[in-house]
């Protein structure tokens, strides 16, 4: 029967490759990585563009009729519209399609339609591909969301926004909390940053590139910016671990301190290159048409005396109509962060916790904090338990023994899975 019902499902999906609704026939060629990937996982697989945005969807054999949809974080404005297969979703650490196909799940991720700042266009493209699946894929049941940094606020708002298409969602390191807050606390870290290297980026000195601010990169900073910061800003910050310290200490941004001086390097780069790589782009997808011109024409009014950045009224007001969670939820949702993150911090989930609490919704949501440094720094086993919660506490069906050992196949992993199903067994089950 497995055979015969495969052979069915390889013909379906071999359908789906023909021009449909929504589909467009006159694109480029389908993701060439698809298919290679789910032959490594023993799966049927086809790659179609919807709208402006290539897709991948993968299914097992023996199926359960669910899909798991993954929303991507962050990608360089810079790079061609794809999937980010090897930055983000097989990873050294984690191969998350394995994970989902070894528990019994469809897989379906897609690009987005635009790179760079694309939360908005993240919730347009996941809804689209949800849809094609129940419209193209005979015997979907269920469909869950799950999205990481940027697509966890993907994930997030469209659970809000767009409940119908869902069962549920795992939502894991993103600005869900307040977006606004979010900008802010980037921008602010340039402005801290500047106050104590000057000539790091806002004025620099004999090199081929020009001041940049918070609000403006120079072409040239963004174009090479791996290179400038090994061998111009690297050296300059070594120089001066005081300056570091002072710097860490004023903006709260986390460090593991067990290893500080590596950390506090790594997160002060991380942080310095979400400025360099996303400002620009990020500002003129706020604020379509906006003017942005060097700071020797603009002028430098980014920074109150206090050393915060100044908000710009255009851009809070786009975020608040498309970047803004509400907290109404009607599906349930996981929130998954780690409490060290330096990048988006663990109080984002809070915020949001207290969002939709306020709403009256707390009995939808569930926080798992992962006690850990690092940006969506996750272990299989916990993405694992992650998803485990959001699935009993949609459909009150537990994973299986059986399904466990294929998706954590190292014993390791399965004991962190069961230390963590026992910490958090209040969480795991829905309250009325």
């Amino acid at each position: 029967m497995k055979t015969i019902a495969r052979t069915l499902l390889v013909l379906v999906l071999l359908a789906v490759l023909l021009p449909a609704a929504g589909a467009k026939a006159q694109n480029p060629p389908a993701d060439p990585y698809c298919a290679a990937v789910a032959g490594t996982l023993g799966a049927t697989s086809v790659s179609v563009w919807i709208g402006d945005s290539i897709t991948c969807i993968m299914v097992p054999d023996g199926w359960n009729g669910d899909f798991v949809l993954f929303a991507h974080g962050y990608m360089d404005a810079r790079q061609p519209k794809s999937i980010p297969w090897e930055t983000q979703l097989i990873t050294a650490d984690m191969n998350l399609p394995a994970i989902v196909l070894n528990l019994g799940y469809g897989f379906a991720t897609t690009s987005y339609s635009k790179n760079g700042l694309a939360i908005k266009q993240g919730v347009e493209d996941v809804v689209a591909l949800a849809q094609y699946l129940k419209a193209n894929i005979p015997g979907v049941q269920r469909v869950f969301l799950t999205g990481a940094s940027e697509g966890g606020a993907v994930t997030a708002l469209t659970l809000e926004k767009y409940p119908q298409y869902f069962a549920g969602g795992l939502s894991t390191c993103g600005p869900i909390g307040s977006f606004t807050r979010q900008v802010q606390y980037w921008g602010d870290f340039r402005v801290a940053f500047d106050s104590y290297f000057p000539n790091a980026l806002l004025n620099p000195v004999g090199v081929p590139f020009g001041p940049s601010t918070p609000i403006y990169i120079d072409p040239f900073l963004v174009e090479n910016w791996d290179q400038v910061r090994d061998s111009y800003i690297l050296p300059m910050v070594a120089a001066n671990p005081a300056a570091v310290t002072k710097l860490i200490r004023q903006t709260g941004v986390p460090i593991d301190l067990s290893n500080p001086q590596v950390t506090a390097w790594a997160s002060m780069s991380e942080l310095l290159y979400y400025n360099v790589e996303a400002t620009n782009d990020g500002r003129l997808t706020l604020v379509p048409g906006a003017n942005i011109l060097p700071p020797s024409i603009q002028g430098n009014p980014y920074a109150n005396k206090d050393l915060r950045i100044r908000t710009d009224p255009k851009a809070l007001k786009e975020i608040a109509a498309n970047y803004e969670t509400s907290g109404n939820l009607s599906r349930q949702v996981v929130v998954m962060h780690t409490t060290g993150d330096p990048v988006i911090p663990f109080e984002q989930s809070l915020l949001y916790m207290k969002k939709v609490a306020n709403k009256g919704d707390l009995a939808k949501l569930a926080l798992i904090p992962i006690v850990r440094y690092g940006h969506c720094a996750f272990q299989p086993a916990e993405i694992v338990f992650g998803f485990y919660t959001m699935v009993i506490r949609s459909t009150l069906l537990p994973f299986s023994a059986a399904q466990i050992e294929s998706a954590l196949p190292d014993a390791k992993q399965q004991m962190e899975f069961k230390k963590l199903k026992e910490q958090h067994e209040d969480k795991v089950k829905a309250k009325d």
